[in-house]
């Protein structure tokens, strides 16, 4: 699945983030495998060149950290250089994935055109990172650890490889259609505005933004096409008045290494593996007040969990944890790991209503085991009575409902943990050890207002979903003053009838009428506790 590569160094960046490259004659591989262990410092991951039956893998952001000396250098000299990346908005309600993979990445300097400092591919350095854009609205997450030098840059270079889109169509049958994508440029240059300039000063942030909407083509009578015009924008990000330059609100992968030992004012770190093992292993920083769900203390943690993160990136390049959810052990060679996806028509209900099957479009797994169950492929989830959930990230205060059985509907994002089994001609089943309810963004309009609180921010509305799956059960949005996050719009009151809004939050299904923070809500809703609510403009 991957392999280490002996031209490879990591470099010393106040003793947490790191990455560059050196050849094996400056540096043998022996010494450096000692430096890695005996600082505690993630060592490079070189991955194998894979092709996948339907790719879906466009997760985005994207750290860089570098070191310019023929040496490693010590904190007060380290230099780092930070890339995030994340999804604006979503091109066509029924787009279920658009995936490419990112196979090189480069940045043009300022006073050269033709100039350009190469991160990936490298004599010494393979990557093609999987990413799924359309699974990523509205937040980003960590692309990759980079070594920049020093200077000013003006443009960065992205190469695209295994364009794919992936359609519901309920007229179809399997109702998944999947197209390969046909790009108008594989090495879109991205203009960097304003410049950046790298210093071994301070962290250097910078921040792509995939507009998807742009990027997909659509024929006259609005159904996606195979055409792809890439369109991406790039803009450096400034420290916040906390000095973290972002909250990474959902970083998701299975643990490689877990180091219990107390560095600073951090208990510990984990390495956690990205992109379903396409990526980098991060190191993520463990506060004292970090809340672990799933495990009583650091030391309980396992290889092989599956995670997910919310963290912020403080001003010297500590991803550090504000909750990590910690979920099933994956043992991929016993066919146990988690797969990710929506849930499809039409669950199989019990006389209690509870859900005791259902079919799930597969949209990504951790770790990798496409070579048995394809992306874009649709499995069958079976629910028993040892079955458990919940919902992850877990939100404090924001959900009053509990996740369960009768809580699972049509159009749902989940996790489902579980040992799968395949049988030749027939869909592969899963055995659920667990289901966690993910945090989605529901892209629709404003069908009217429920009630608005006197703070302008906390009440309810109904929203009118443009999706397919969504479309047959109402959507009641309930927000509040302190854990919705207002953009492009001042409160509810301010949002247009008209506009298009993109809400994030957890869709619970309602099966039985009943009352939420005072206001009715009818049997069968699919009510979305929102932490952000978008307004389009």
């Amino acid at each position: 699945m991957c392999s280490d590569n002996p031209e490879t160094v990591s470099c010393h960046h106040r003793n947490r983030l790191l990455v560059t490259q050196r050849s094996r004659s400056e540096y043998p591989w022996k010494v450096i495998g000692d430096l890695i262990t005996g600082l505690g410092l993630m060592e490079r991951i070189i991955r194998t060149p894979r092709v996948w039956p339907g790719l879906l893998v466009l997760a985005l952001a994207g750290l860089g950290l570098s070191c310019g000396s023929k040496t490693p250098v010590g904190p007060e000299l380290a230099k780092s250089g930070t890339v995030y990346t994340y999804i604006g908005d979503s091109p066509a309600c029924d787009v279920l994935s658009f995936r490419m993979n990112i196979s090189g990445l480069a940045f043009r300097r300022s006073s050269n055109s033709s100039s350009f400092a190469t991160v990936f591919p490298t004599q010494s350095i393979y990557y093609s990172l999987h990413m799924d854009y359309a699974a990523l609205r509205d937040y980003f997450t960590i692309m990759y650890l980079a070594a920049l030098q020093e200077d000013t840059y003006d443009g960065a270079q992205l190469t695209l490889t295994l364009p794919k889109i992936a359609i519901y169509d309920s007229s179809v049958d399997p109702p998944i259609r999947v197209l390969d994508g046909v790009l108008s440029t594989t090495t879109p240059l991205v203009p960097l505005q304003p410049s950046i300039t790298v210093s071994s000063t301070k962290l250097n942030v910078l921040r792509f933004d995939f507009d998807m909407s742009k990027s997909l083509q659509l024929d006259a009578q609005g159904q996606v096409t195979a055409d792809i015009i890439p369109v991406v924008t790039a803009t450096p990000v400034n420290a916040a008045a906390d000095n973290t330059y972002g909250t990474l609100d959902d970083l998701v992968g299975f643990i490689s290494q877990v180091s219990p030992t107390p560095t600073g004012t951090f208990i510990g770190t984990f390495k956690l593996q990205l992109h379903s093992g396409s990526g980098q292993g991060v190191p993520i920083s463990i506060k004292p007040d970090t809340s672990l769900s799933g495990v009583p203390d650091l030391k309980s943690l396992e290889t092989g969990r599956v995670v997910e993160v919310m963290a912020k990136v403080d001003s010297v390049g500590n991803i550090v944890a504000e909750n990590v959810e910690v979920e099933d052990r994956a043992v991929a060679e016993e066919n146990r790991i988690a797969f990710f996806g929506t849930v499809l028509p039409t669950p199989v209900l019990d006389a209690s209503g509870n859900v005791t099957q259902f079919k799930l479009y597969v949209r990504a797994m951790e770790p990798d085991k496409s070579l048995d169950v394809p992306l874009d492929s649709i499995v069958i989830v079976n629910i028993s009575p040892a079955t458990g959930f919940q919902v992850s990230p877990r939100p404090e205060n924001l959900t009053p409902l509990q996740f369960g059985a009768t809580s699972i509907t049509v159009g749902q994002e989940l996790l489902v943990h579980g040992q799968y089994t395949l049988t030749t001609g027939q869909p592969t089943v899963i055995d659920a050890n667990s289901i966690y309810l993910r945090r989605q963004t529901v892209q629709g309009g404003l069908s009217s207002f429920i009630q608005v609180g006197s703070d302008g921010k906390s009440g309810a509305f109904w929203l009118s979903g443009c999706s397919t799956l969504l479309q047959s059960t109402p959507i009641m949005v309930m927000t509040t003053a302190v854990d919705t996050a207002f953009v492009n719009v001042f409160g509810l009151a301010g949002i247009s009838p008209q506009a298009t809004l993109f809400v994030r939050g957890f869709p619970f299904f309602v099966k039985d009428a009943t009352v939420i923070r005072g206001t009715p809500v009818p049997a069968g809703t699919l009510v979305l506790f929102a932490t952000q609510v978008r307004q389009a403009i």
